[in-house]
C-alpha cells in the first residue's frame, strides 16, 4: 500500500525513469544468463574433447551444447562438416537462418559448423543471432580446430608405434601378415593384400587373407607377379601415385575369387619412389577420404621401416 502511494506522489517523469531503470535490471539479468548459457557451452566442448576418443562422439555432444547454448534453443538446429562427413543430431530442413563458422587446422580449412533457426524471429545483431553468438561459434570452431590437430599427432604416433612394434616383434614369415591385419583392423576390412617390389621391380605378395578366394590358397611361398601382369587398378595406382576407394563400381573379378562390393588401394612410397601397395576391400560402410588419410598415414610409417628392412 505504501508503494502505490510513493508511485501516485511522483511525476509522470520520474515514474518514466523508474520504469526505465527496471527494464535495464531486467535486461541485465537476462544478459547474465545468456552468457552463463555461453560459458557453459564453451565448458561442455571442453569437456567433450577430453571424454572422447574418436571426434564423430565430440561433434555430437557438441551439436547437443550448440542446441542449448543459442538464444533460441526450441528452435535450434546444427550441423558439424569434417572431412566429407556431416554429423547433425536428426535430420531437417535447413532455412535462410544461418549462423556459420570455419574449422581450421594449421590455417588450413577442414570443416565447419552451422546453426540454424527453424524459424523466424527478430532481427537482433546479426541477423536474428546476437554478437556473442558469433564469438561462441568461432570460440567452438577453435577448439575443435586444436582437439582435430592433437588427435591427428597422437593417431600418428599410436600408428607410429604399432608399425614399429610389429617389425621389431615379427619375423618376416608373420611380418607381413601382421602389417596387413593391422591395416585390415584399421580400416575395418574383410579382405586384402600387402605387396612390395623386389630389386628386378617384380611385385612380391607376402600378404593375403586367406579366404579372398573360395578355395584356399597356398601360403607356403609368397606370389610373385611381373610388371606386365599389372592390370587394372593396381597399374592405376602406382602409376598415379595416389590413393583412391571405389564404392560403387563393378569388379571384374576373377573365377573363385569372393565378391567384392569396395575397395581402396594406396600405394606405399619412400624418397619418391613406388616401393609397395595396400589394396583393402569389403568395408561394411563403404570407404572415405578420412579411410584414405588413415592408410596413406600407416603407410608412411610402413615405408620407413620396410625400406630398410628389405636392404
Amino acid at each position: 500500500m505504501n508503494r502505490i502511494k510513493e508511485l501516485e506522489n511522483k511525476s509522470k517523469s520520474e515514474l518514466i525513469k523508474e520504469l526505465a531503470k527496471l527494464q535495464n535490471n531486467n535486461q541485465t539479468v537476462h544478459d547474465m544468463g545468456e552468457r552463463i548459457k555461453e560459458l557453459t557451452c564453451m565448458f561442455g566442448v571442453s569437456e567433450a574433447i577430453a571424454r572422447h576418443d574418436q571426434l564423430s562422439d565430440v561433434f555430437i555432444d557438441v551439436l547437443r551444447l550448440i542446441r542449448d547454448g543459442w538464444h533460441y534453443p526450441d528452435i535450434t538446429e546444427a550441423k558439424i562438416e569434417y572431412n566429407g562427413n556431416e554429423y547433425t543430431l536428426a535430420p531437417f530442413e535447413v532455412t535462410r537462418w544461418k549462423q556459420s563458422g570455419t574449422i581450421k587446422v594449421q590455417g588450413e580449412v577442414v570443416g565447419s559448423i552451422d546453426v540454424y533457426y527453424m524459424e523466424e524471429r527478430p532481427e537482433l545483431d546479426e541477423g536474428p543471432f546476437l554478437k556473442e553468438e558469433r564469438n561462441l561459434i568461432n570460440g567452438i570452431c577453435q577448439s575443435l580446430g586444436i582437439a582435430i590437430e592433437r588427435k591427428q599427432v597422437e593417431r600418428k604416433l599410436k600408428i607410429r608405434n604399432r608399425i614399429l612394434e610389429i617389425f621389431q616383434n615379427h619375423d618376416d614369415e608373420a611380418l607381413f601378415d601382421s602389417l596387413l591385419s593391422y591395416c585390415l583392423k584399421a580400416l575395418e576390412s574383410q579382405f586384402g593384400l600387402l605387396a612390395y617390389f623386389d630389386t628386378d621391380r617384380k611385385l612380391i605378395i607376402p600378404a593375403v587373407t586367406s579366404k579372398v578366394m573360395t578355395k584356399p590358397l597356398d601360403k607356403s611361398e609368397p606370389l610373385i607377379m611381373a610388371k606386365e601382369a599389372f592390370i587394372g587398378l593396381w597399374d592405376q595406382c602406382i602409376e598415379s601415385r595416389t590413393t583412391f576407394f571405389i564404392n560403387d563400381g563393378l569388379f571384374n573379378i576373377p573365377t573363385g575369387h569372393q565378391s567384392i562390393d569396395n575397395t581402396i588401394l594406396s600405394p606405399i612410397i619412400f624418397q619418391d619412389r613406388v616401393i609397395g601397395i595396400i589394396h583393402l576391400a569389403n568395408r561394411k560402410s563403404g570407404y572415405t577420404d578420412q579411410d584414405s588419410q588413415m592408410i596413406e598415414m600407416i603407410n608412411r610409417e610402413i615405408a620407413a621401416v620396410l625400406v630398410n628392412h628389405l636392404e
